[in-house]
């Protein structure tokens, strides 16, 4: 997700919990109250482009959950890997930049 662009500032802070996104904001001038769900404002990605590269070794967020993804988000595009879990981008290194350029050039 982009947070600048759907109203979340660039200090914002992202967890997850049981598959419900939250966001702690780290300046509250930003107008969002602290802990405000981002799975409640998923509305606000519909028709935008998402994707996900998705670690299967993940021992937290499994296929129920990245089916519950691409249930809210029709336009999802999901890449998975066998081989990471849950932090995607540290375990693939440079290799997740290949898929996020591709998606980039693809969605301009």
């Amino acid at each position: 997700m982009h947070y600048v662009d759907e109203g979340f500032g660039r200090g914002d802070l992202v967890r997850s919990w049981q598959s419900d996104l939250v966001v702690h904001v780290s300046a509250p001038d930003q107008g969002l109250e602290c802990g405000v769900s981002l799975w409640a404002k998923r509305d606000r990605l519909t028709g935008k482009p998402v994707q996900v590269l998705w670690g299967l070794k993940d021992t937290a967020f499994k296929m129920r959950e990245l089916d519950r993804w691409k249930t809210a988000f029709p336009n999802l595009e999901a890449q998975t890997f066998s081989n990471v879990g849950h932090f995607v981008a540290e375990e693939l290194g440079p290799d997740a930049i290949g898929p996020v350029q591709a998606f980039l050039r693809t969605h301009p």
